[in-house]
């Protein structure tokens, strides 16, 4: 016979409730300064080895970070900006220009009515699925563009939280310690030890991965013949960044665009099929080997965060979701490697 659900039962479950309500609203209304302040502890983290190195020929401190901050932004930046300068007038195209869906649906109808098979369909209905369909991803991507303004002003001020953060962390560490339990100190040792490891490693396991995805798409949709088949090949490796949802929002764009600059369906199907192959690479070969288990949460749950936070944050929140994640699941994992939530969240074949 099973126990009653006493009052002290209840209490957990609604405390619980009560703080994630407030965790919530704390998200929500709080992205102004929550934001750069995350985006700031990992850019410093991301930073930290080479401003390290250049303290060993650069001792003033503010001199050496922000001499590793403009290299590593002209690392990150000088890829974007020869995308621009190769494609500046596509790009301005595409943003002025409004995606015809109506014209895309009109062409699919035209080109599949000529075979038999899909006259015995209910042609109509499959159309107004379609159409709903990209049209939510659609608007999922508009959301996505229209925060990249606020984004960079985020990472504007990140940079500068960065600097104070790196240029306090020891007295932040002896503070901790001279204040904390000493039996606790191992465990900040084992956290000061993994969430570096756990920043540094995802981001670079997700540049190598875009890289890897730009140049197989574009390869791809250079020997299918797809217009500007380098610029959509580097789309679909950058929207990588967002697991799951981003390359299905990008390989839409560039079905759009292939089916209306050519109005038929052959080149799109090709693309299509080129696409499937390669996430099939990516998803059973290149990102298990590159990323590995670093941030190791269940699938369901990254679509979960990526779409919270991409509802909440927009694009800053898309990006720095994962991580955040995988710092917390490292952190608790060091103070209970059997706790709940970790197991909650992890693969099932944990």
């Amino acid at each position: 016979m099973s126990k009653p659900i006493t009052s002290f039962a209840i209490f957990p479950l609604a405390a619980y409730a009560i703080v994630g309500f407030i965790g919530v609203l704390t998200l929500i209304y709080g992205k102004f300064i929550l934001s750069p302040i995350l985006y700031g502890i990992f850019f410093a983290i991301l930073i930290a080895p080479a401003t390290n190195f250049l303290q060993k020929y650069i001792r003033f401190y503010p001199l050496s970070f922000i001499t590793a901050t403009l290299f590593s932004l002209m690392i990150m930046g000088t890829p974007i900006l020869l995308l621009y300068a190769n494609f500046g007038n596509l790009i301005t195209d595409l943003t002025n220009t409004p995606l015809n869906i109506p014209r895309v649906l009109e062409i699919i109808q035209e080109n599949t009515e000529k075979y038999s098979i899909f006259q015995e369909l209910k042609i109509g209905d499959f159309m107004s699925y379609i159409n709903d369909i990209a049209t939510l991803l659609l608007s999922f991507a508009q959301t996505f563009v229209q925060s990249s303004g606020s984004f960079i002003f985020t990472i504007g001020f990140a940079f500068i939280f960065a600097y104070y953060f790196s240029a306090s962390f020891t007295q932040y560490k002896n503070t901790l310690y001279q204040k904390s339990d000493p039996k606790h100190h191992a465990h900040f040792d084992a956290i000061i030890q993994e969430v570096p490891k756990v920043v540094r490693s995802y981001v670079k396991g997700i540049l190598l991965v875009t890289l890897i995805l730009a140049i197989l798409n574009s390869i791809a949709f250079v020997v299918i013949g797809l217009n500007n088949a380098i610029f959509w090949g580097v789309i679909i490796g950058i929207f990588a960044i967002i697991p799951y949802i981003g390359p299905f929002l990008a390989i839409l764009l560039v079905l759009i665009y292939s089916t209306l600059s050519t109005g038929a369906l052959f080149q799109p199907f090709l693309i299509l099929i080129c696409f499937v192959i390669i996430q099939q690479i990516e998803g059973n070969f290149i990102t298990p080997k590159v990323v590995g288990d670093q941030i190791n949460i269940s699938p369901l749950f990254v679509i979960l965060l990526v779409l919270f936070f991409g509802r909440i944050w927009g694009v800053e929140g898309i990006i720095i979701c994962l991580p955040m994640a995988g710092v917390i699941r490292a952190i608790i994992n060091v103070f209970d490697d059997d706790n709940v939530w970790v197991r909650l969240i992890s693969p099932s074949d944990e």
